[in-house]
């Protein structure tokens, strides 16, 4: 069976072009994107720290409760893996 296709409608001979033009375009957007400017240039100021306004909190340090059981049983089997070598 014959392929009905025209040969000049492929879009895959001018896959690279269509690629590169996208690159361009890309490229274009992100250029204009970086140089975009809003208001009038002026820096907006975001007002002052007044440090007398932050306190300061004590966290207290936590302690962690370990079972005495569980601690000696891990204390026994370091001793036990010394001993070994």
């Amino acid at each position: 069976m014959e392929l009905k296709k025209n040969p000049k409608a492929d879009l895959n001979l001018q896959r690279t072009l269509f690629f590169q033009i996208g690159l361009c375009v890309a490229l274009a957007g992100t250029l204009y994107a970086f140089n975009w400017r809003e208001g009038d240039g002026e820096a907006a100021s975001l007002g002052t720290l007044q440090m007398e306004d932050l306190t300061e909190m004590e966290i207290p340090q936590t302690e962690q409760k370990v079972d005495k059981v569980v601690a000696a049983a891990v204390v026994d089997s370091a001793v036990v893996a010394l001993a070994t070598t």
